[in-house]
């Protein structure tokens, strides 16, 4: 909400959230919002809005850990996947000021290296613990990797442009390849690039078997 603005509620809720996350961000991961006091002001068209927060103190990085099946099996030795290499897709460094967004990111950032090796259903979780008398935060990184999938089919919908197999010829994904992620996003922005299209979207449906998965343009 600007100041001087109209008051909507939804949109201050919205706000809340954004204070609370601008916290996180900053190492107060026991940060409290409030819910605001609203005053109406004496000329009954305006309203005073005080937001109380309470902010704790800030915490930084402690220990970056991984749990879970994340070293995988069956891999050649040159593309075995270490606690070492995880490390390299983590910027939280130890010592750091702790950030949630940067959390994500590497949460995200690991989540794809497995889809990348044909892990389409890989999924990373967070397990965080407080050091209070240290003011760390301690974070082991779960992987859920599930099994390695291989691409089914790829179906075009929604082409009225040109005819199909020009835009067949710019898909990185084929047909009984081992899935990933990187080439759903290249296959993207190489029709996008057409410029036959104002969106383009690829997502993926269930293939036939747990082992595989459709690709949908």
């Amino acid at each position: 909400l600007a100041l001087g603005g109209t008051y909507r509620e939804e949109f201050f809720q919205t706000d809340l959230m954004r204070i609370q996350a601008l916290y996180y961000d900053k190492g107060f991961v026991s940060v409290r919002v409030e819910q605001p006091i609203v005053r109406l002001a004496s000329d009954r068209k305006s309203i005073y809005i005080t937001i109380p927060v309470t902010e704790g103190v800030a915490y930084s990085v402690g220990d970056v850990m991984f749990g879970g099946d994340f070293r995988l099996s069956g891999l050649p030795e040159d593309e075995q996947v270490t606690e070492e290499s995880l490390k390299s897709f983590i910027t939280l460094q130890k010592g750091e000021v702790f950030s949630r967004t940067k959390l994500f990111e590497d949460i995200q950032r690991l989540t794809n290296a497995y889809k990348n090796r044909g892990y389409a259903y890989a999924n990373v979780i967070p397990n965080s613990g407080t050091r209070e008398a240290d003011r760390l935060v301690d974070i082991e990184m779960v992987v859920e990797p599930g099994d390695p999938v291989y691409v089914e089919r790829v179906d075009i919908r929604g082409n009225t442009r040109t005819r199909d197999k020009v835009i067949r010829r710019e898909t990185r994904v084929y047909e009984g390849d081992l899935y990933a992620e990187y080439a759903i996003e290249a296959t993207r922005a190489r029709i996008f690039q057409l410029g036959y299209f104002e969106t383009v979207e690829v997502t993926t449906l269930p293939g036939s078997s747990d082992e595989q998965i459709r690709v949908q343009i």
